[in-house]
C-alpha cells in the first residue's frame, strides 16, 4: 500500500459514499418534479379547453337572434382535440328554476379524451328574456 504524507484529500471510498447519499436525497426530488410537470401540462390543456369553450360561448351568444327560443351549435377543435356543444333552451321541466317565466338555460358542453379517459365539463349560464309587450295603439 502506498502511503502519502498529503492528508488534504478524500479517499475514493469517501467520495463514492457521499455521491450515494446525494443520489438518495435527490431521487425523490426528481420524481416529484416529473409528476408536477405532468400535472401542470394536464391542467394547461384543461385551461386551454375552457378558454376555447368561453370564446365559443360568447360567439354563439352573439349569433343567437334576439327572438330565438332554442338553438344548438357544435364545434370541433383539433389542438387539443375537443368537442364543444352550445345549447340555448328553456329551463328543463325538472328544474326548480322552471317556475321563473322567461328564464333560459345557456350551456357549453366540453368533451375530450386524455390518457384513455373521457372527460365532460360544462359552462352554464342563465339568461332572462322577457317577452316584449307592445303598447296599446302602436303597431
Amino acid at each position: 500500500m502506498i502511503h502519502s504524507r498529503n492528508k488534504n484529500g478524500f479517499t475514493l471510498v469517501e467520495v463514492l459514499v457521499s455521491l450515494a447519499i446525494v443520489a438518495l436525497v435527490l431521487t425523490p426530488i426528481y420524481v416529484t418534479q416529473g409528476t408536477v410537470l405532468q400535472r401542470v401540462g394536464h391542467y394547461a390543456r384543461v385551461l386551454d379547453r375552457f378558454m376555447f369553450a368561453d370564446l365559443f360561448f360568447v360567439d354563439s351568444a352573439i349569433a343567437l337572434g334576439k327572438d330565438a327560443k332554442q338553438m344548438t351549435l357544435e364545434k370541433k377543435i383539433d389542438t387539443p382535440l375537443t368537442f364543444l356543444t352550445y345549447e340555448f333552451k328553456p329551463m328543463p321541466d325538472a328544474s326548480p328554476l322552471k317556475k321563473f317565466k322567461d328564464l333560459y338555460l345557456e350551456k357549453v358542453t366540453i368533451r375530450y379524451d386524455e390518457a384513455g379517459r373521457k372527460y365532460r365539463d360544462e359552462l352554464v349560464s342563465f339568461h332572462y328574456r322577457p317577452e316584449k309587450k307592445s303598447k296599446e295603439g302602436t303597431p
